[in-house]
């Protein structure tokens, strides 16, 4: 789902319906795509990224001005990243420690590693530390640490 807030209220903009890996293929169903429904189903066989960008681009080509996307760690990838950013559009969002890397200071990291490298100057509550990398395909980003309930990373 992708919608706009105004930091009170959120109002849904648009939606998708996204099957997972173990589906049935559509091409063996006989089905109509011209209505919305078949649509839809047809939608449902596109990627997550493809599928997201597509929301994006269509709220942008309705009127509907945004400088931010906030996302949860399901969506955000650097891949997500690079397709939002290619918009004009910055990214806020959760993410997984993966294998995925990151560069800083020439080398590339995964996120555990960043962690132990990044500044600890903040006195804010909640966030911990920050430091800035760049993703493979050359965009930079910014990592904020920060702790919710239980911290993911042990605090030295």
């Amino acid at each position: 789902m992708i919608g706009f807030t105004d930091g009170h209220s959120f109002f849904p903009i648009d939606f998708a319906l996204l099957s997972g890996k173990k589906k049935v293929s559509n091409e063996e169903l006989d089905y109509d795509k011209r209505p919305s429904g078949g649509k839809r189903l047809a939608e449902s066989d596109y990627k997550m990224i493809d599928v997201s960008v597509q929301m994006i681009e269509r709220a942008l080509n309705c009127g509907i001005y945004a400088t931010h996307v906030l996302m949860d760690k399901w969506f955000t990838s650097p891949k997500m990243i690079d397709c939002v950013q290619t918009l004009g559009i910055d990214v806020i969002g959760m993410v997984k420690n993966e294998k995925t890397k990151s560069l800083y200071n020439d080398r590339l990291y995964r996120l555990s590693d960043l962690f132990e490298k990044a500044s600890k100057d903040y006195t804010n509550g909640a966030v911990i530390s920050s430091i800035s990398v760049e993703l493979p395909s050359g965009h930079a980003v910014k990592i904020v640490f920060v702790q919710s309930g239980s911290p993911s990373f042990p605090l030295t």
